[in-house]
């Protein structure tokens, strides 16, 4: 009965006023006790009166340093240290007033003749805050072990004893809808290890595995730790994949919500979380310094990558950024995302247009005057721009050199291009209207042609991105299935939004014009890997809750992609993640006149020859239609 009733009302807590109630009449009860002590048991007449007369005196001084502590205001079910110091401090408080009365009564002989000895007051002052503080801990205790038999069968393991996952420990146990109940924390350190923490065993992780997981009935992990390898994460997801075990991850301390941590932050990991590497070290300061007095345009400003850099440069307080797109709505989602990060230190301009449009382009350079473009507009999807090159040459080379044009004619610091791993090597539609878009680039910067200087950046996919393969497993999981994958050897690089952004401001930064950067983008991820990944994390079985089918390679599509073309020479620079790619390309003139009739073709070929020629060229064989006659 009394359990049930705690649970019914497990989500209010007892008036805060009846608490400070409770902890007056303590106060009262404690003190005979003292009095009996100092006075060797005996209680005649003159002590008695005396035990009444100190008593109301204590419990008037114990309500002021209550009052001044606020020690009456804690929930006794949550108790922590820092309750536990408010009732010291109160007592504190209280016998201070205690001492301060003493000597007023005996300098004024007010009460009685005979003045109080310290020791009675430093004793029920013992005495009163020992039993507060006890009366806190045996409540807690006695709410979560009336609730035990709710939190059987979930038993949690936390990776990491430190402040993160103590603290993780207080949240899970403090809410019934979490129903966990912790069985060990896992620790690196080797300090901690084999010791107890608040009464839970602290082992080794390197002893998570399997025969640990059944012995403990392990049902949850949480990942509890700010820093972990890359490497350590990805053994431990393993073993939680291999044994069914629910895996969730803590908040990082920056994130809690207003300085506490709620059951809400702590989240089921994502696929994402496993293909993240070591967080990069950026020089954020040279950053900031640089951009501190720019104006940035963005084109393509509302797509994943493009609406990434914007939200960077605000980040890094730039003095203005200019959100160029033609999507509409895209762009209003990102302005809307801008005015939760808040745009205090940066002017935020929009302009909707598509780069194609070279009259509402200068438009948009008079008026702005950037000092720095990055470009990356482009369309994308490898499927769809089989079926529609025209849109893609159009947008991805004409709308490039549009863009590379004017900001040269403006006398732009840098242009900076945003480009793909399916430039190198192109055997589809999309990547080889980007790798044209990257020799145009390079050959502009040789010509010398403007003061600009001209930069590329190339790597692979985003996680998440727009489109991408990740979302598409996920919506497909959420249906049921079955997970389409076109070939069991397709692999793929990967790289995260944020990461992929920082490293394009670092590449724009550190740009003397003429480089193509390429990024680090680690070890190539098996599509049909990452697949059944997701299908354990959702909480599924392969094959019998959820399948994989394979539906053949798609036109134009590669089994893997290449960062960088077999000619080019790499260069490292100051950033172990960042390397340049030593290129060579024909003449300005040689590809202005190609793209000019490659331009034509738009008008009087067909999309099967344009492709066509899209591809010679991109892979630096010139068609005989082509040549200069």
């Amino acid at each position: 009965m009394i359990r049930r009733f705690l649970l019914r009302h497990s989500d209010k807590f007892i008036s805060q006023w009846l608490i400070l109630l409770l902890d007056l009449l303590i106060v009262l009860v404690t003190a005979p006790v003292a009095f009996w002590i100092v006075y060797n048991l005996r209680a005649d007449q003159l002590v008695v009166t005396k035990i009444v007369q100190y008593s109301l005196g204590a419990v008037v001084a114990y309500l002021i340093g209550s009052l001044i502590s606020k020690s009456y205001r804690g929930v006794i079910r949550h108790t922590s240290l820092e309750d536990a110091l408010n009732v010291v401090l109160g007592a504190f408080i209280g016998l201070v007033v205690l001492i301060v009365l003493n000597i007023l009564i005996d300098k004024t002989k007010v009460f009685f003749d005979i003045r109080l000895p310290f020791a009675l007051l430093f004793l029920h002052n013992f005495f009163s805050t020992f039993v507060l503080i006890l009366f806190r801990l045996v409540t807690k205790l006695t709410y979560y072990r009336l609730l035990k038999p709710r939190v059987i069968g979930n038993n949690t393991v936390i990776y990491g004893a430190g402040e993160l996952g103590i603290l993780t420990k207080n949240v899970l146990l403090n809410d019934s809808k979490m129903n966990a109940r912790i069985v060990a924390y896992l620790e690196d350190n080797p300090n901690k290890i084999k010791k107890r923490i608040q009464g839970i065993e602290v082992y080794d992780s390197r002893g998570f595995n399997s025969e640990m997981i059944q012995s403990q009935k392990v049902s949850t992990l949480v990942l509890a730790i700010e820093r972990l390898d890359a490497d350590r994460r990805t053994q431990i997801v393993e073993t939680c994949l291999e044994n069914q075990v629910v895996i969730r991850q803590a908040p990082p301390m920056d994130a809690w919500i207003n300085g506490q941590i709620s059951s809400q932050q702590i989240r089921q990991v994502k696929i994402e979380d496993l293909l993240q590497r070591a967080p990069l070290e950026l020089n954020k300061t040279h950053i900031k310094k640089y951009f501190g007095d720019k104006t940035a345009l963005v084109s393509g400003a509302a797509g994943s990558i493009g609406g990434e850099i914007v939200k960077q440069l605000v980040i890094n307080e730039v003095k203005k950024v200019v959100i160029l797109d033609h999507a509409e709505t895209p762009v209003f989602d990102l302005r809307q995302a801008l005015a939760a990060i808040g745009t205090t230190f940066c002017e935020v301009c929009d302009e909707i247009i598509s780069v194609t449009d070279q009259v509402g382009l200068k438009e948009v350079f008079e008026k702005h005057h950037p000092d720095v473009v990055f470009h990356a507009a482009a369309l994308k999807h490898v499927p769809l721009m089989e079926r529609h090159p025209k849109a893609a040459f159009n947008t991805n080379v004409i709308g490039t050199r549009l863009v590379a044009e004017l900001a040269g004619q403006f006398q732009v610091e840098k242009f900076v291009l945003v480009s793909t791993d399916k430039a190198v090597r192109p055997t589809n539609v999309m990547g080889a209207s980007k790798r044209l878009a990257e020799m145009y680039i390079k050959a502009l910067h040789d010509a010398n042609k403007y003061s600009t200087k001209y930069i590329v950046t190339r790597f692979g996919n985003v996680l998440g991105s727009n489109g991408s393969v990740i979302p598409t497993f996920r919506k497909q999981i959420e249906n049921g299935g079955p997970i389409r994958v076109t070939h069991p050897e397709i692999t793929r690089y990967f790289m995260t939004i944020p990461e992929a952004c920082q490293l394009v401001l670092e590449a724009g930064v550190m740009g003397g014009g003429g480089e193509t950067y390429i990024f680090d983008m680690g070890e190539p991820v098996k599509i049909v890997d990452l697949a059944k990944k997701m299908i354990a994390l959702s909480g599924m079985r392969l094959d019998t809750d959820i399948s994989i089918e394979f539906s053949g390679l798609r036109p134009g599509e590669k089994l893997y992609e290449e960062l960088w073309h077999g000619d080019e020479k790499q260069l490292g620079t100051y950033h172990d993640k960042i390397m340049i790619a030593e290129t060579s390309t024909a003449s300005l003139s040689e590809i202005d006149d190609v793209v000019d009739r490659l331009s034509d073709f738009c008008q009087t070929q067909s999309n099967e020859k344009l492709s066509e020629s899209l591809l010679d060229f991109s892979n630096q064989i010139i068609p005989a239609e082509l040549r200069e006659t």
